[in-house]
């Protein structure tokens, strides 16, 4: 499994900048995910950034200074499309087909699948599949392979200890049936796998299915008391122990990074912490 998050994204940008042509006056991001490696070009070089439909209306925004120092440039039209990362090309070429005016345009990607398509002027790095980005963590299609951690994931976590009886067990009921969603998913994942207790699939799963989050299998903590599960401190055991035996799972998305090394170990299969975005491979 290859990944990259936002912080690789921006050494990796940094690095592309160094082998792009010096002459290009502005760069446009394909929305949604181009737009992040553009503006961080447009910054790293000082130049404009500007939209694609400026450029599908024949507009030069870098003609005029802007505020930060950055320059004008009247008599030069150099400029850079770019996008996150690319396939067959199919984006790109429809963007291009787009635009008009007598502006050089190039097309450029920070990573690639497999063969550059024709379209593509620049690339940084080949990035075959399976791949996963931080900054579509729960929109891509890789998610369907993917295993997932319920709290502190899909949902804030549980910081309280007791949730057995009296004021913590209203409390926990009270997190179950309204903690707050951390990440929003577009995309069904193959299972979530949590410690929570089987007992509580009904209220689970209400949350799930309110949320829009939509999966193929859930696991849970078969312990009847979060005490029990406490004592047998298994719960790392079972969430690696379902992934290894999921040949289709190829990733386990936890929220602990000790949990997601162990579930690595355990698996032998990669495992990815959300919340320091380090992946165990």
């Amino acid at each position: 499994m290859n990944f990259k998050s936002y912080a690789q994204l921006t050494r990796d940008v940094r690095a592309w900048s160094d082998q792009l042509p010096t002459d290009i006056v502005a760069v446009a991001g394909v929305p949604r995910s181009g737009l992040i490696p553009a503006a961080q070009l447009a910054l790293l070089r000082n130049i404009h950034l500007v939209t694609l439909d400026d450029l599908r209306g024949g507009r030069r925004p870098w003609q005029k200074q802007l505020r930060r120092g950055v320059p004008a440039q009247p008599n030069k039209t150099r400029v850079l499309v770019v996008d996150d990362t690319v396939d067959r090309g199919v984006t790109l070429r429809g963007i291009s087909s787009e635009l008009c005016g007598d502006c050089d345009v190039s097309y450029g990607a920070v990573y690639y699948r497999k063969k550059l398509p024709e379209i593509v002027d620049y690339a940084y790095e080949h990035l075959p599949h399976p791949r996963i980005f931080e900054w579509n963590l729960f929109h891509c299609a890789q998610l369907r392979r993917c295993c997932v951690d319920m709290d502190g994931v899909l949902c804030e976590d549980w910081v309280a200890v007791e949730q057995d009886s009296g004021d913590g067990l209203a409390r926990y009921l009270e997190h179950l049936k309204n903690a707050k969603p951390l990440f929003p998913c577009t995309m069904p994942m193959y299972a979530v796998v949590t410690a929570r207790l089987e007992k509580y699939r009904r209220e689970t799963e209400a949350w799930l299915t309110r949320h829009g989050v939509k999966y193929g299998k859930l696991v849970m903590s078969p312990h009847d008391t979060a005490a029990e599960r406490r004592k047998a401190s298994d719960h790392v055991i079972r969430k690696a122990e379902f992934f290894a035996a999921n040949p289709a799972a190829q990733l386990f998305i936890e929220s602990s990074k000790h949990q997601a090394s162990s579930i690595h170990k355990i698996s032998g299969k990669p495992a990815l912490c959300s919340t320091t975005m380090e992946l165990f491979s």
